[in-house]
């Protein structure tokens, strides 16, 4: 992804199928192009992998561009956030009208729903005015980045007209009230908020994307619900790992001797209702691994968790590993739990290892160094992060850096113009992904066939040690389909607290630091090596790049019909009703 830090930002702030050799994409596909291992069968409407979209003019080929070419963004080809090629769509060319509910020959009625006001005006995080830096909303941020993409993603004709509806509240009772607001709007999808209010919308057939999905609560309301972050592949991922790296051998890396004389015992801490821990177990299973105990806790499911109840959780649950004979404790917690868990370790004069699993960014620096440093020292893992690297130098006067140029702000309004939200980055791009692979029949199962049939990229898919992984359907190698965009793939790491150095990903110097094996080399399901990983190694590991790591992607050229170049255009939203974005980011009308 172009903004592969300003993804991770994103996320700070809040099995395999393979084709039958010689089978291609069907009569149409240019003689060699096959799908991808995990890639389904794109729609025959959106041209995928065809001659006609390699043929495409915006189309970008060749093997940086992936089996099925790439769009443009503000980079050339788009990096993992490009568009894949789809066949070209003339204007006035017939599309098939209203195709499902919320879907006209016109337009795609979307629904956005904006924060409670009085959340909002309580929170420090969140939108972004760019002019001075001050607070912005969150219609105007997904406006501003809205009309932006459009420019290269494919609507087949349509507009898309969002309707904003705020949130009357986090509580069941104002998510009913507001599910019944929306379902009367009848739109194609929504960019969601709680729990009830997505699964009302899904049970109505409505296409949804919120952060509080899970795993199982998508496949139950399959196609229909979506979300941001797969904890289950986290205990996937963990599960592997642990299975060819650490079954049946010391653990050598506790911290007593006693403990690291002995193979290691596992336990694992985890979050209630976060993980399915019987499939947890079932992946230890095939490499020989078992649990000894398995301690669940509740808490809110967020990064910082519940002080309380941590604290009143953890002694007990420290006590029942102690007794178990437990030298290596599996942490599937959020930051609350990991720091009273390791507090709690050192009362009892306990000092196993601990193998952090990323759960909830509970690893990431800025928090991580408040634990007990005599526990963390023998913290190793994996991690979604990915190093910190040093910015681009300052370009002579008169020129910009890749990141100035390249930002989607910038290219489409201008320095200094609109609102940012990095939360709004995932939504829309599961929202103009979808559209775009969908082709002009658009419904919520030509929706997640399009998302199906776009091959990953990104991170381990891309071979980019400083990106993410992104992919939908089999694409991330997951025994399951996925429905959620990120927490795909993983880095192997370890903690040093003695070190000072960057956080990943943001660079804010601090005493602990977390270390990178492999040169911060990215794996997802099914690709874990066997071979021996080298943790507690700093001649084998990098906790910074001082440079790209990576070629940065060549800037593909100015908008020069965009407000940033003279062109029409407002930032910001025109109504606080809605607005409707004009087909190729063209511009914006109030909602009437």
């Amino acid at each position: 992804m172009q903004h592969r830090r300003g993804t991770a930002v994103r996320l700070v702030t809040l099995a395999v199928v393979t084709l039958a050799a010689g089978a291609t994409l069907g009569g149409h596909a240019r003689a060699g192009v096959e799908r991808p291992p995990g890639v389904g069968k794109p729609t025959p409407g959106s041209g995928i992998g065809t001659a006609a979209a390699l043929d495409n003019p915006k189309c970008n080929t060749g093997e940086a561009f992936g089996p099925f070419g790439r769009f443009d963004t503000t980079t050339v080809g788009g990096g993992s956030e490009g568009p894949v090629c789809v066949k070209p769509w003339p204007e006035g060319a017939a599309n098939g009208g209203a195709t499902s509910q919320g879907v006209t020959a016109d337009r795609i009625k979307v629904v956005f729903v904006t924060p409670d006001p009085r959340q909002a005006a309580n929170s420090s995080a969140g939108p972004k005015n760019r002019v001075d830096n001050s607070k912005g909303t969150d219609a105007d941020a997904f406006h501003d980045l809205l009309l932006a993409r459009m420019r290269w993603y494919e609507t087949w004709g349509r507009d898309i007209e969002v309707k904003f509806v705020a949130s009357t509240g986090d509580d069941e009772a104002a998510q009913r009230a507001d599910a019944v607001t929306i379902k009367a709007e009848k739109p194609f999808a929504v960019i969601g908020g709680g729990d009830v209010l997505d699964a009302e919308l899904a049970k109505a057939k409505i296409l949804v994307f919120g952060p509080s999905t899970t795993t199982a609560k998508a496949l139950a309301q399959a196609p229909y619900r979506w979300g941001q972050t797969d904890a289950q592949a986290t205990a996937i991922n963990a599960g592997e790992v642990i299975g060819k790296q650490l079954v049946n051998k010391k653990a050598q890396f506790a911290g007593s001797e006693d403990l690291g004389r002995q193979t290691r015992t596992f336990a694992a801490v985890y979050l209630e209702n976060a993980i399915d821990i019987a499939g947890f177990r079932g992946q230890l299973r095939r490499y020989g691994g078992k649990l000894t105990g398995a301690y669940p806790y509740q808490g809110p499911g967020s990064t910082v968790g519940d002080d309380a109840v941590a604290q009143e959780a953890a002694p007990v649950i420290v006590t029942k590993m102690k007794q178990a004979g437990v030298n290596n404790v599996i942490l599937f917690t959020d930051v609350a739990m990991t720091r009273a868990v390791l507090d709690n370790a050192t009362k009892q004069e306990w000092f196993p290892e601990w193998f952090m699993t990323g759960m909830v960014y509970q690893d990431f620096a800025l928090l991580a160094r408040s634990y007990d440093t005599q526990q963390f020292a023998h913290a190793f893992g994996i991690t979604n992060f990915f190093p910190y690297t040093l910015p681009e130098p300052t370009p002579p006067p008169g020129q910009k850096t890749n990141a100035t140029l390249a930002d989607q702000l910038n290219w489409y309004w201008g320095e200094k113009r609109g609102t940012e939200n990095t939360i709004a980055s995932s939504q829309l791009l599961w929202l103009l992904r979808g559209t775009h692979a969908a082709g002009p029949n658009l419904t919520p199962k030509t929706f997640r066939q399009g998302l199906f049939s776009t091959p990953a990229s990104g991170g381990a898919a891309s071979n980019d040690p400083v990106s993410f992984l992104e992919g939908f359907g089999k694409t991330p190698g997951l025994p399951y389909d996925e429905y959620m965009l990120l927490g795909l793939d993983y880095a192997p790491v370890w903690w040093d607290t003695e070190t000072t150095g960057p956080t990943q990903v943001l660079g804010n110097e601090g005493k602990g630091v977390e270390w990178f094996l492999n040169n911060a080399r990215r794996y997802h399901a099914g690709t874990w090596p066997t071979k021996r990983l080298q943790w507690f190694d700093k001649s084998a590991s990098v906790m910074q790049f001082d440079t790209s790591p990576t070629p940065l992607p060549k800037y593909a050229g100015d908008c020069n019909d965009c407000p940033s170049h003279g062109g029409p255009g407002q930032s910001g939203t025109p109504s606080p009703e809605g607005f409707i974005a004009k087909a190729n980011g063209s511009g914006s009308v109030a909602l009437s």
